[in-house]
């Protein structure tokens, strides 16, 4: 989440995104970091573990939304040159298993899951999920707002 505060620290809209797989008994996920672009009106996919962001073929920089698209979709994709990890096992293996649903907190500021301070009665978690997705059992969506409309999920930042 470092990322996420030197991005809020220059003034940037950022948020952290918890990827997270289908089944519930898989206790692996993996954090992002989505930093919202002024200029291109969207959140952009910057991941600080493995060093990595994503574009298409045009190079032009990708959203998780679009990122999950083109993997549903089998459309091409492409990490920058200086990634830590292969786009087969990073994308194609590693990242696809956790972007079956998605959740992020419905405020960008510093800190947001402190303990050292008390919690933002306000802060919420909002969770992504596909139509059709049963979330009875889990335990990540207790008290989450869901919602299955990326556009809502990914709405612009006050």
């Amino acid at each position: 989440m470092t990322l996420n505060e030197m991005y809020l620290a220059m003034g940037f809209k950022s948020r952290y995104v918890t990827c997270m797989p289908k089944d519930d008994k898989d206790t692996d996920c993996h954090v992002i970091n989505s930093v919202y672009a002024e200029t291109l009106k969207k959140w952009l996919w910057m991941d600080p573990s493995h060093g990595t962001f994503v574009m298409d073929d045009n190079n032009n920089l990708l959203s998780v939304e679009e990122v999950r698209e083109h993997l549903k979709n089998n459309q091409s994709l492409k990490l920058n040159a200086e990634s830590k990890v292969s786009k087969l096992w990073y994308l194609d293996y590693y990242m696809a298993k956790n972007l079956y649903w998605i959740q992020c907190t419905n405020k960008s500021l510093f800190n947001t899951e402190s303990r050292y301070r008390p919690a933002d009665p306000n802060l919420q978690y909002i969770s992504l999920v596909p139509s059709g997705f049963d979330k009875s059992n889990n335990k990540y969506l207790k008290n989450n707002v869901i919602t299955f409309d990326p556009a809502y999920f990914w709405r612009s930042p006050q």
